[in-house]
């Protein structure tokens, strides 16, 4: 086999593995979204925010819509846009039943509602979509402010586990 036929070869072999790749890697075509999250993480969320609204208008996130939506509704909340960020959340919720993008909707939700002061529907969306055995720490985290708000010191105790609760200071 000469140089040329193996060139060709290669050529052959790339042409043919580039939709393959490009199917199972797709994405990493939605530009418009590491754009927002470039400057989600940079703290300009005015600019994140911006850019996310342009991308929905142009239909620049084919594959990453979701995840851009759930962004947008985080940095609405930020931005102490409490109602529409709730919108967003709604919006997301009925395509993302039982999936890890649901239980990040259920915890902004849960933390929306304590940032309004609403802590007992937060503890209440906590406790229905969350197994305390299984909660991750960011959950046991807004459980346990939700508790200590409500005056439940003892539960707040409980869901940071039995060592805690076990230990001298663990009584106060």
């Amino acid at each position: 086999m000469t140089a040329v036929h193996r060139l060709a070869a290669c050529l052959l072999a790339c042409l043919l593995a580039t939709p393959a790749v490009a199917a199972t890697d797709r994405r990493n075509l939605d530009t418009a979204y590491g754009e927002t999250l470039y400057a989600f993480y940079q703290r300009q969320y005015f600019d994140a925010i911006s850019r996310l609204l342009v991308a929905r208008e142009r239909d620049e996130l084919p594959t990453q819509r979701d995840d851009g939506e759930l962004l947008l509704g985080g940095l609405y909340a930020q931005y102490a846009m409490p109602t529409a960020a709730g919108e967003v959340f709604a919006q997301l919720l009925p395509q993302a039943q039982a999936s890890a993008q649901a239980q990040r909707i259920w915890l902004a939700l849960a933390d929306l509602h304590y940032r309004r002061g609403r802590h007992a529907d937060a503890l209440a969306l906590i406790e229905q979509h969350f197994p305390r055995a299984d909660a991750p720490e960011s959950v046991v985290a807004l459980a346990v402010q939700s508790l200590m708000k409500l005056g439940r010191y003892r539960e707040a105790a409980a869901w940071l586990g039995p060592k805690v609760s076990d230990l001298p200071e663990g009584r106060y």
